[in-house]
Parts: structure tokens; C-alpha cells; sequence
């Protein structure tokens, strides 16, 4: 654990120190502190830092950080001077002492036999264990937690081990009380340990705290630990075994406690809080300092806290022992009882009492006591006498009426409350011999007290077994006595009470000295009753049977009774009763684990009164282990036996396919021990075993009880062998008829199929255990059979089976004729959605007419095919899915061909429809005048006619061709349609307009160039693997002399422009232009030449060509 930095140990427990906190109500502060602290400063201890601190019986040892980083250990005997130790290089975090030996441990472990040096051990842990946080010293060795859920061990402190924890939390801190170790650290964790060695992590739920526990203690017959929450809260977390903890909070992060000196005591690592309690549940605040606590620990009537600088010492007050007031004739009583807790005491003496002397008595005795004496006036009478524990004070001379006696035991700094006597002397005795008061601890005084009565009863719920009594006398001095003992006026005396009625006499002698009045207290005490009114046992019966009066009974067990169960009834339910030495219920049930033979169990009844008691014994006789070693059933799976336990050996025959078999035997005694096959079974549960070919002999091998008697049962299984059956017991196919139909004797068939018809699947069947593969595929049972694809013409395909013993083989074979394709294109029918086929349809016709009505504006044909495997190719103009959609009518005649392709893809048969729509009754349109003043291509074209608002309100379309101009292509005022210059192209179009009731107007208009025309001869394409030339002959169609032009070459990919290529010229007669282009890939592309008219800044229409590309891969 060497070589771990000061800066690292610090780092962590500074996380350490941070993580602690808890749950919900926070001890009370003291109202009124009985001692105070004194701070002590550590410098001349040569620490620099404190961390841990204990007692060793004889001093105290504490641990930390010396100057400049040094290590520290030392010594001191009452907390205040302290003597440096030698020792190893290392932080130090605690510190424990045992068998003769100090050990230290942190960073490294350091061992000392004699208190002042100490030496380096365990450096072979370095490896393993990092740091360790915590140590103690319970059943002769030493234990030490720490980082990383680290536990070592020594018997000496010089040699150490590392035993395992069962977790990886870092433990943080550890003790022994009980006869057990408890260990503490991160998330809650506890573990426990009754020798140091073997760790149980304690069950979460038992815990019921998930947080960081950082200290714990015993005491008082708890188990404390301290440490803190996620949320800088403090906890205190109690046990009484170490497995079961409660938690009560506090908001002061806690982080170390210890037990002595008859309390627990725990400080604060954050805040300096030091918190006290003596049962470990209720907790009260002393002080709160500046200084955060490292550690601390209570012993020698001393309690050190120490943090990083200094100690903070507490003397505790000495435990008050003992008062007596005695004059010349003897003792004078002294009321209330002698408590530590109880400061104030009064006593009486009589007139003729002049002086008294004082003893006191405390534990352990101070270094000194003062005395000091007061008069009724509060003057000193006697200042700071010395006072030795347990030896008579100096004469005290007493005045009449009251003297005050005060014994302080403050002293090195640390100041205690004074302990005050009051003594009163009368000025003349008194002849009054009355009690002013009366009363008991329990119960109720019937009648109430009168000073003039002297009998009385004591009530009480149930009966008592002592009666505490308190007298108070009118005369204060006045002598008591309760049953016989002396008590002065006002306190307690305790009476024990026999069964029955007890009469308890209460005597009070005036200060006369002869006058006396006895009272007499009547009360009920507790039986004597300890006998028994039932005793049960199981199994196993009670001889004799039982009665209260007999003491001793036997009970015979078997020997595999491994517990008998005894369940005794008290006759009266108030004693109490032990079983075998440990406190039992009455009517409880208690199970003991009795040995193999004779052993005796005592019942130890104590009557109501605790003192009366009656032994029972019961005299277990448990039987030795059987010889019986047979078997008291024997069954198998897939077999019948006839078992006899006296029959040994066992044979039958199963069939090849049973591979196991599931034998389940049972002995006849349950102490026998039990195998099959060599393995130990429980008996009557099964064992499954394997069974091989042919004969398997399985022994049953049964040990008796007494280890040494065995039977041993041989069961041989005789499994038949493979089979070499080698036939199909049918085969299926999921198309067609097999010729001839199945035999498992016909090896070979046949099976014609449609071309459509691309595979089939075979299903075989075959007896258990064989395998069977089709076209060379394993048949692994699957209900839609084994596939095989299909090749157009003759396809072999074999089925082989292997039979069961893996050598027997046979082969069936079936041959699938698959069908060319069709050449058929012809049509079954063909379906109009209006109107009727003429002539009627026969697929030898091509040729029908339609005739539907001028409401029908499209027409849905539904071919259907003569082969399935033929297909439509168009109907109309439209393809593929298209093809199925209506095909929109124009008045008068529509052409509308179906082509058929055949299965083959080489014949078609092309089938006509003429649709004849007939005409509407239409008023006659206007006629429209052609624009012959300005008509070129830069010009908006104006249409007129003779205005007819009617006709020109109705108008549908205005097409130019067979194309439908968009509507902001065109406007229509009165007497004229105007279209937007370039809509059209250069040279002559006819244009027809649509108006719904009227007749189509019609007109040619013609389009002139804007600029210069020119003409562009058919492009030549050169292409040369992915590379294509494309050359254009360009020529003016009227006389022009080097006027500038672009000619424009833009390679398509269908409608996609895929590259462009822009060449200037100058034309002056004919000129050539090229372009080059990079095709993509290997397919038909096209190109478009056009000329740009850099004069008129555009396209001139009249002059593009577009070629064609063809690439062949």
C-alpha cells in the first residue's frame, strides 16, 4: 500500500467527507450543558493533522499527518500533552489496539509492540489493497476495510491477508460487538461477520438507507453507525444484530461515532457538531465549533475530539457513588438516593447534633474535590477545602436551621456543576412522629393518606413482586424506617414482596428521640406458581404422559427426525420459562436439532415472583442410522416393471427410436442415500438416461443409512437397432398429377406443367429416423415441401432416401416437362364501355366500328387474351397500366388500335376500334380574319371577327394545332383575340377556337422571322465508344455579311438535358459548327442544334434539328 501520493488520500477523503448526510428529526440541543469542553491545541504534538484517535486501556493513541507531510502517531495520556511515536512514511486513518499490539492504517499498515515505533507490514498488500479507512480488534484479530470494498486480516498485526467482501463498495468503517463484525461504507452497504473471515452483505431492504456510512460503534447493546445523504444531510442509523437498522436524521453530516465512558458520542466532519446519547436512539447536541471533527474517543472519564489542529478535551463529571452525614452517635439519612444525575441532597439531623463530618464517594475519584461551606446567610464558613474521595471531610460545625455544603470537582480548565448538601438542625427536638405524605411506586393507597390514619391497602392491576415506598415526614429531621431498614424523609424504599399478603410496616421516630407512629401497608404479592400445564412434543410421544407434578419424560425418535418440535404451556401465564438454556414462549413452539442418542433437554419455569423456579427434563432418545438399503419402487418411461425390493435385476426391450428413458427409483429408508447410473439421485425424483444401440445395463446403487450396508440394482434396456428401410410412403407435388399415381414400389414419374409455371414443390414421406433430400436438398419436414426451380423443357428431378442405420439407400425419380412459351396473340373478347363491336368480335377480325352518342367523351376498351401468358401492350396511345384508363372521344371518328404481344415476346396482333361520336346540333361560329400587318415572331398576333358577345362569353379554348393555348397566352376583348408575341413560332398555324353551342372557328395564321432566318441542315453524329461528335451545316436565307449568331448544341436524355455546348460564329454563306459531348454510359441519347440571334437576342425559331445518338454497349 506504499507509494499512494498524500495529495490522492486527501483527494478522496475529501469526497469522503463530502458525501455525508440523512433522514428526519434532529436531536435537541441540551437545555443546560452539566460539563464544558476545553480546546487544546496540537502543535507541540508534532501533528499537523489529526485523523483518527483511540484508547488502549492506558492512554490514548491517535494517528494523522505529521509536519511537512510526514506521517504521525502518538501518544497521551489525558488528551492534553501528547508524545510522538516513530513511524513508517504513510497517511494514517485509524488506529487500533489488541493482544499487546498498536496497528495504524491508511495509505500503509504500521505495527508497534511497544507504543513508540512502529514499523511498515503487510507492504505485500500494495498490489491489491489501495487504501484503508477503518480497523479494529475483536476475537483475537484484527480486521481493516477500505477502498473498494477491501477487507484484510491479522491474528498478530505483523501478517496480513485479504479475505473477499462480497462487494466493491469502498468500506469506510468497521467494529466488533456481539460476537460479530460489522463493516460499513458507499450506497448503504453493511456486511457482517462472525469471524472476521466469511462476509454476509446484508440485505438492502434490512438496511432501509441507500446513502454513504462512513462510521459505526457498539454499545450499550446497539450497533450505530453515522455518515450522511445525497442531499448534505446527516444520519444515525441503529441495530440491534447488525442485519435489521432504523435511521433517525439529523441535519449535521456525521462522520465518526464512538462508545465509552457509558455513551455514544459522534462529531461532525463539516461543521464541528459533537452529539451525545446514552441508549443510541435519542441524541443530544453539546457543542458546535468551527473546527470540523475527525475523530473521536470516550474513555479514562475523558472525551477527546480531535480535528486537523486540535483536541478538544471533556472531562466527564465523576459518576456520584456514595454520600454519608455522620454525627458523633452515627449516620443521618440523606434524601433523594444517591444519583450521578441528582446535584441537590438534603439531611436532617437532630438538635443534639453540634457537627457532622461528610463522606463522599465518586467513580473514577477526581484529581481533586473542593469543599466549601455556607451558613442560613450565605456566608462562607469554609472556603475550598480539599475532599478526598471515600474518606471522611474535616469537622463541620452546624448553626441552627439550615447549612449549605457544596463539593465542586471542576478542575484543568473544565467546570462541573457543584453537588450541594443541605443540612437542617432544629433549634428543639419535636415530639411529632406524623408522616405529612404517603405514597407508592405502584398501585394506589385505598383509602387515600391522612396522616392520622395508620392502615391502609395497596390496589394494583396485577400482583407485585416489589413496592417502592415514599415517606415524608412533618418534622424534616424526623428518623424513618420502611419494613425495618431506615430511610430519610422523602426518599424511596424498595420492598421486595413474597406471595400472598405481605403487611409492611412504615415507623416514623420524633426528634425526641422516643415518640414514634408505625403505618402498615396491606399488599398483594406475586405467586410462587412454577409449574408446567401441558407439554407437547413432534413427532415422537411424551412417556409417561404428561402431568405438572412428574418432572422427567422420555421421547424415542428415528434416526431421520433431524428435529423435534416441543411446545410447553406455563400453568400461570406471568412466569416465564427457558428451553435448553434460551428464553421460550408461553405455549411457544420451539424446534431443536437433537443428536444421534440419548441427550437432555431442561424446561426451567421461574414463578410470577422470579424467584421460585421448577426444572422439567426431557430425555430425547434419537435411533442410530438403518441398514435398510432397498429399494422401495423402481418405475420406468415407455416400460413396465414388477418391482420386488428383494429382486436385483430387471430386463425389457424398447424400440429403436426411444433414445432416453426417464427411471425413477425409491429407498425404502429415507436415510439411504441413492444414484443411478452413477450419478446421486433424491429418491423418488427421476433421472433421465441415454440409451445407445443395442443392450444398456444402468445400475441403482442404494447406500444405507449407516454408510456401509449397500444393494445394488442392475436394469439392462435392450433398444432394437436401425431400420434399413429405405421407401417413400408417398410424395406430393404442388402442381399437376404424378403419372402413374404414387407407389412406394415405382421408382420413376413424370409430370407435365404450363411454361407459366417456373417451379413446383415435392413433398416426401417417409418412415421415422430416415432422411430424405429432393434435387439434393434436405427435406427437413416442412409442410409446403422442398422447391425446386424449373427450366423450360425436361427437368430430372431425384428424390433419395437414407434409410435409419445411415447406409440403406433409394432413389425416385421425377421427370417435369415445362411447356415453350406461346405464340398465341390473339383476343378471347374485347369490352366496350359504350357502345357495340361491329361485326361481332371473333379474334380472326382485326377490324370494328363503335358507334356511341355525342354524351360519350371517352371510352374504356377491356381486352382480355386467349393465352395467359400473353399481354396488352397499348391500347390507344397509352401503355402498361395506362392502358386501363378511359380514352377521351372527339367528335366524329377516334382510331383507337390494341396491340397484342404473345407469351414468346416475337408475335403481335394489332386490333382496330373506329369510334364513331356523334356530332352536336351547333349555331354557326364567327368567322376570324388572320393579323396580316406586323405578324413576325417578335409581334403579338391579333385575330378578328365580327363581335358576337353571345360567342365570345362561350369560348372554351383557343388551340394553335391540336395544342391548348394556357389562358395568359391570349386575351379576348371585343372583334379580337390577341396572342402574346411568341407564343407563336415562325411559319403558318392553324388555329381553332372552341366555344361551347358553336361551331369551331378556324383560321391560318402565318409568323415571320423578327431577324435574319436561317436554315440548319440535318446534323452528322460520328461517335466513337463513349464519345460523340455532332457537326451542323448552318446557312442564311437571305443576304447577309458576317452577322454574329451562337449556335446552341444540347445533348437530351429523353426530356432531360444532360450537357450544352454553345459555338459563336459569324455567317457570311454557308458554315459548318461542332460540338463534342462525353456520354455517361452506353444508351440512345439525342441532340438539338439551335441558332441564337445575337442581334435579336434569341432562339430563331424556324431553325433547329434534332439527331439522334445511338451508343451500342
Amino acid at each position: 500500500m506504499s507509494g499512494k501520493t498524500n495529495r490522492l488520500i486527501s483527494g478522496a477523503l475529501a469526497i469522503l467527507m463530502v458525501l455525508l448526510s440523512a433522514f428526519g428529526v434532529m436531536p435537541q440541543p441540551a437545555q443546560a450543558a452539566v460539563s464544558e469542553w476545553v480546546q487544546v491545541s496540537a502543535t507541540d504534538s508534532g501533528a499537523a493533522s489529526f485523523q483518527g484517535i483511540t484508547y488502549d486501556g492506558n492512554q490514548f493513541v491517535a494517528v494523522g499527518i505529521g509536519d511537512y507531510g510526514s506521517s504521525y502517531i502518538g501518544t497521551s495520556a489525558d488528551g492534553y500533552s501528547w508524545t510522538r511515536a516513530s513511524a513508517p512514511n504513510g497517511f494514517f486513518q485509524s488506529v487500533a489496539y489488541g493482544n499487546g499490539v498498536h496497528v495504524a492504517v491508511g495509505s500503509a499498515i504500521a505495527a508497534s509492540t511497544d507504543g513508540k515505533t512502529y514499523n511498515a507490514v503487510g507492504t505485500d498488500l500494495s498490489n491489491t489493497v489501495s487504501y484503508l479507512y477503518s480497523i479494529v480488534y475483536g476475537k483475537e484479530r484484527f480486521v481493516a476495510v477500505g477502498w473498494g470494498g477491501a477487507i484484510v486480516t491479522s491474528t498478530d498485526g505483523i501478517h496480513w491477508s485479504v479475505v473477499p467482501s462480497g462487494t466493491s463498495n469502498h468500506m469506510y468503517g468497521v467494529t466488533f460487538g456481539n460476537g460479530q463484525f460489522v463493516a460499513v461504507g458507499d450506497s448503504g452497504t453493511v456486511l457482517t461477520s462472525a469471524d472476521g473471515l466469511a462476509w454476509t452483505v446484508v440485505e438492502s431492504q434490512n438496511v432501509g438507507f441507500s446513502s454513504t456510512m462512513i462510521s459505526v460503534t457498539h454499545g450499550n447493546g446497539y450497533y450505530v453507525a453515522v455518515g450522511s445523504t445525497d442531499a448534505n444531510m446527516g444520519a444515525i442509523l441503529t441495530s440491534a444484530d447488525g442485519i435489521h437498522w432504523t435511521a433517525v436524521s439529523t441535519p449535521d453530516v456525521l462522520g465518526f461515532v464512538t462508545y465509552g465512558e457509558g455513551r455514544f458520542v459522534a462529531v461532525g466532519p463539516l461543521n464541528g457538531v459533537i452529539l451525545m446519547s446514552t441508549d443510541g436512539l435519542n441524541w443530544t447536541t453539546t457543542n458546535t465549533w468551527a473546527n470540523p471533527f475527525k475523530a473521536v474517543a470516550a474513555a479514562n472519564n475523558e472525551i477527546i475530539a480531535v480535528t486537523e489542529d486540535y483536541s478538544f478535551i471533556r472531562i466527564l463529571d465523576a459518576a456520584f457513588k456514595g454520600l454519608s452525614v455522620n454525627y458523633s452517635g452515627g449516620t443521618r439519612a440523606v434524601s433523594p438516593t444517591i444519583s450521578s444525575d441528582t446535584y441537590d441532597y438534603n439531611v436532617s439531623v437532630t438538635s443534639a447534633d453540634p457537627s457532622i463530618t461528610l463522606t463522599a464517594v465518586f467513580a473514577p475519584a477526581p484529581a481533586s474535590v473542593k469543599m466549601s461551606v455556607y451558613d442560613a446567610n450565605n456566608n462562607k464558613r469554609i472556603d475550598s477545602v480539599s475532599l478526598a474521595s471515600g474518606q471522611p471531610s474535616m469537622l463541620i460545625p452546624l448553626e441552627n436551621g439550615y447549612t449549605r455544603i457544596e463539593l465542586d470537582t471542576s478542575q484543568k480548565g473544565i467546570t462541573h456543576p457543584k453537588r450541594t448538601i443541605t443540612v437542617y438542625r432544629p433549634a428543639v427536638d419535636s415530639m411529632n412522629a406524623d408522616l405529612a405524605g404517603l405514597t407508592v411506586g405502584s398501585g394506589t393507597l385505598s383509602p387515600a393518606f391522612s396522616p392520622g390514619r395508620q392502615n391502609y391497602s395497596v390496589t394494583a392491576n396485577q400482583p407485585l413482586s416489589s413496592l417502592s415506598i415514599t415517606p415524608t415526614a412533618i418534622v424534616p429531621n424526623a428518623s424513618i424506617s420502611v419494613n425495618g431498614k431506615s430511610v430519610a424523609s422523602g426518599q424511596t424504599a424498595t420492598v421486595d414482596l413474597a406471595p400472598g399478603t405481605n403487611l409492611i410496616p412504615v415507623t416514623v421516630t420524633a426528634t425526641d428521640g422516643t415518640s414514634q407512629k408505625t403505618y402498615v401497608l396491606s399488599v398483594s404479592g406475586k405467586t410462587n406458581n412454577a409449574s408446567l400445564a401441558g407439554l407437547s412434543v413432534s413427532p415422537g410421544t411424551l412417556s409417561p404422559g404428561f402431568a405438572s407434578d412428574v418432572h422427567a419424560y422420555t421421547v424415542a425418535l428415528n434416526y431421520g427426525d433431524t428435529s423435534l418440535a416441543v411446545t410447553p404451556t406455563l400453568s400461570n401465564s406471568q412466569a416465564t420459562l427457558t428451553l435448553n438454556g434460551t428464553a421460550a414462549a408461553n405455549q411457544g413452539t420451539v424446534t431443536l436439532q437433537p443428536p444421534v442418542g440419548i441427550s437432555v433437554v431442561p424446561i426451567v419455569v421461574t414463578a410470577e415472583d422470579g424467584k421460585t423456579t421448577e426444572t422439567y427434563s426431557l430425555i430425547v432418545n434419537r435411533a442410530g442410522p438403518s441398514n435398510n438399503a432397498a429399494l422401495s419402487g423402481l418405475t420406468v418411461s415407455g416400460g413396465n416393471i414388477v418391482f420386488s425390493p428383494e429382486t436385483r435385476s430387471y430386463s425389457f426391450d424398447v424400440a429403436n427410436t426411444v433414445s432416453s428413458m426417464d427411471i425413477t427409483a425409491a429407498v425404502a429408508d429415507t436415510g439411504a442415500s441413492l444414484s443411478i447410473a452413477g450419478t446421486s439421485q433424491l429418491s423418488g425424483s427421476s433421472r433421465t438416461v441415454q440409451l445407445a444401440f443395442g443392450s444398456t445395463v444402468i445400475p441403482i446403487r442404494v447406500v444405507a443409512a449407516d454408510g456401509l450396508t449397500e444393494r445394488t440394482y442392475l436394469l439392462t434396456v435392450n433398444r432394437a437397432p436401425l431400420s434399413n428401410q429405405a421407401k417413400l410412403e408417398q410424395l406430393t407435388v404442388n402442381q399437376g398429377t404424378l403419372t402413374p399415381g404414387f407407389s412406394p414400389d415405382t421408382a420413376a414419374y413424370s409430370l407435365k406443367v404450363a411454361h407459366s409455371l417456373s417451379s413446383i414443390s415435392l413433398t416426401p414421406a417417409s418412415a421415422p429416423g430416415n432422411s430424405v433430400t429432393v434435387a439434393n436438398v434436405l427435406y427437413n419436414g416442412q409442410s409446403a415441401g422442398v422447391p425446386v426451380q424449373l427450366s423450360v423443357g425436361t427437368n430430372i428431378i431425384p428424390v433419395m432416401i437414407t434409410a435409419a442405420d445411415g447406409i440403406t439407400t433409394n432413389t425416385y425419380v421425377v421427370v417435369v416437362e415445362r411447356a415453350a412459351p406461346s405464340g398465341n396473340a390473339l383476343l378471347n373478347r374485347i369490352e366496350a364501355s359504350s357502345g357495340t363491336l361491329s361485326p361481332e368480335f371473333t379474334p380472326e377480325n382485326s377490324i370494328y366500328n363503335v358507334n356511341v352518342p355525342y354524351d360519350t367523351t371517352s371510352l374504356t376498351v377491356s381486352p382480355v387474351t386467349q393465352d395467359v401468358g400473353a399481354a396488352i401492350t397499348s391500347i390507344g396511345k397509352m401503355t402498361g397500366a395506362e392502358a386501363a384508363r378511359p380514352i377521351p372521344l372527339g367528335t366524329g371518328v377516334t382510331v383507337i388500335p390494341i396491340v397484342v404481344t404473345a407469351q414468346d415476346q416475337v408475335h403481335k396482333q394489332t386490333y382496330v376500334l373506329i369510334v364513331n361520336r356523334e356530332g352536336q346540333s351547333l349555331q354557326a361560329a364567327p368567322v376570324l380574319t388572320a393579323d396580316s400587318n406586323g405578324n413576325d415572331i417578335a409581334s403579338a398576333i391579333v385575330l378578328t371577327f365580327t363581335d358576337n358577345e353571345a360567342w365570345r362569353s362561350s369560348i372554351t379554348a383557343v388551340k394553335v394545332g391540336t395544342t391548348e393555348l394556357a389562358s395568359g397566352d391570349y386575351s379576348i376583348t371585343a372583334g379580337k383575340i390577341t396572342i402574346r408575341a411568341g407564343v407563336l413560332g415562325i411559319g403558318n398555324h392553324a388555329i381553332t377556337i372552341a366555344a361551347t353551342g358553336y361551331t369551331d372557328a378556324a383560321v391560318t395564321q402565318s409568323v415571320a422571322a423578327a431577324g435574319l432566318p436561317y436554315r440548319i441542315d440535318e446534323p452528322q453524329v460520328t461517335v466513337t465508344g463513349l464519345s460523340a461528335t455532332v457537326a451542323a451545316a448552318i446557312y442564311p436565307l437571305q443576304e447577309s455579311t458576317n452577322v454574329p449568331v451562337t449556335v446552341v448544341f444540347q445533348l437530351m436524355d429523353g426530356t432531360v438535358p444532360l450537357q450544352m455546348v454553345a459555338v459563336k460564329t459569324k455567317i457570311q454563306g454557308s458554315q459548318e459548327a461542332a460540338a463534342q459531348f462525353n456520354l455517361p454510359a452506353a444508351k440512345n441519347y439525342t441532340v438539338k442544334v439551335m441558332i441564337w440571334d445575337d442581334l435579336q437576342h434569341q432562339v430563331s425559331q424556324a431553325t433547329q434539328q434534332t439527331k439522334a445518338i445511338i451508343v451500342t454497349p
